[in-house]
């Protein structure tokens, strides 16, 4: 799958948030589950808040589902879909 350019540049950021939060030294895979590297209820929360400073965004109340969150893929869906498009 070929990735356009603001698609790799919104991959990169997020991972880049990813790395931050949970503390890692690697970068996950793009379909990796972000729970099995420690993201939990309050990383989340974390992540969410990075997330929305590094996009200037904002997660609605609906925005809020584990699943949106659980691996980069998900949330590069749910950040593309705010930025108005991939």
């Amino acid at each position: 799958m070929s990735m356009s350019m603001q698609q790799e540049e919104r991959y990169s950021t997020i991972l880049s948030c990813v790395k931050q939060v949970l503390e890692l030294n690697e970068e996950p895979g793009y379909d990796t589950d972000l729970s099995m590297l420690g993201l939990d209820s309050i990383t989340t929360v974390n992540l969410i808040v990075a997330l929305e400073n590094e996009f200037d965004i904002i997660f609605e109340n609906d925005d809020l589902v584990v699943d949106y969150f659980s691996t980069i893929t998900q949330i590069d869906a749910i950040i593309a879909e705010k930025k108005g498009g991939r």
